[in-house]
């Protein structure tokens, strides 16, 4: 947990949404790094869709199991980052509009968002298909598309008010992913 849960970050373009902070970048680092202890190649789509659908499916398969939450945000990070990879200009921010802060890619603009770790998240009560991840990233990055840079007023300023943002949570100790072999990624 970072110890600037109560920051000041510069003001977002877009109400709603603002820079994520150098703590909560650190908290999505270690999600990633969660990840690709599993062995996945985090940078291929399809390998990503097999480990969140492995992990759902594995998660399922124990009646009356706690959902991961940890392992699942972990999870919508990574793909997340596989939105951005394919939406030249998208940007992870935090959107500070709704119930809860949560983490974001932005379009270019501003004006288009996607949030992976909600979306993912709302998939673990309804359930993951095989390809569920690759028709999101493909969807996401589609919906982020949006030709253009946010306009910026040279010199103006808002001042930010200060969030209790409260960050995702890392997975628990022994919340593991499943685990690719050498000979698992050859085969593929």
């Amino acid at each position: 947990m970072s110890d600037d849960r109560l920051s000041t970050a510069p003001a977002a373009t877009v109400p709603g949404l603002r820079p994520l902070t150098a703590g909560e970048e650190a908290n999505l680092d270690a999600l990633r790094a969660h990840v690709r202890a599993s062995r996945s190649d985090v940078a291929d789509v399809s390998a990503v869709a097999r480990l969140v659908h492995d992990t759902y499916a594995g998660w399922a398969a124990q009646p009356g199991a706690v959902v991961p939450e940890g392992v699942v945000a972990a999870l919508g990070t990574v793909v997340g980052d596989l939105v951005v990879a394919r939406t030249p200009g998208a940007h992870w921010v935090l959107r500070t509009a709704g119930p809860v802060p949560t983490p974001a890619v932005v379009s270019p603009d501003g004006e288009a968002a996607v949030l992976p770790l909600d979306d993912i998240r709302a998939r673990w009560d309804i359930g993951v298909t095989p390809d569920w991840a690759v028709g999101y990233v493909t969807a996401a990055a589609a919906h982020l598309a949006v030709a253009g840079l946010p306009e910026e007023v040279p010199g103006a300023t808002t001042p930010t008010p200060a969030f209790d943002v409260p960050q995702p949570r890392p997975p628990a100790a022994g919340a593991a992913l499943p685990r690719r072999t050498a000979a698992a990624q050859d085969a593929r």
